[in-house]
């Protein structure tokens, strides 16, 4: 909404979503309540997608995975 770019580069192996939505400050009030509804809408539906994504592991272990006391 603020018309900037960002860059993808910045932030290594992010990924940078678009969406075409209105800027709603100077909108009247019904406008506006109709813009939030669709930024409310496109959260929830990217939720609902990174939830479903297949997760990498977080620790690639080395070894047997077994400790010695």
């Amino acid at each position: 909404m603020s018309g900037s770019e960002i860059p993808a580069e910045q932030i290594p192996g992010a990924a940078v979503v678009e969406w075409d939505v209105d800027d709603p400050v100077f909108m009247k009030y019904e406008e506006h309540c109709k813009i939030r509804d669709r930024i409310e809408t496109l959260v929830m539906k990217l939720v609902l997608d990174l939830r479903q994504a297949p997760k990498e592991p977080r620790f690639r272990g080395q070894g047997s995975g077994r400790l010695e006391l």
